[in-house]
């Protein structure tokens, strides 16, 4: 069998077997998605920096005008804070 036939052979082999794929019934797979514990944790560690940065700025803006350093404030401040934190989960 010279090169051209060898070539028709593989082509036949090739169309059979895609013939016997394209019957065969084949059930559709479910996707499966995990998220790992560590993926998690610093996915609540980014909700966290949120509102930290959030805090920080409005800190920031205070200081600058002068009405941050109440104690009544600041006990006010860490309470929301604290809030904050914990309502993430």
């Amino acid at each position: 069998m010279g090169p051209a036939g060898e070539f028709a052979s593989a082509v036949q082999r090739y169309e059979k077997a895609y013939a016997q794929q394209a019957t065969s019934p084949v059930a559709p797979k479910e996707d499966v998605v995990e998220i790992s514990s560590l993926a998690k944790l610093l996915s609540r560690e980014d909700q966290a920096q949120g509102v930290r940065m959030a805090l920080v700025e409005k800190a920031k803006a205070e200081i600058a005008s002068g009405s941050y350093d109440n104690p009544q404030k600041v006990d006010h401040l860490l309470n929301q804070l604290l809030q904050e934190l914990t309502q993430i989960k």
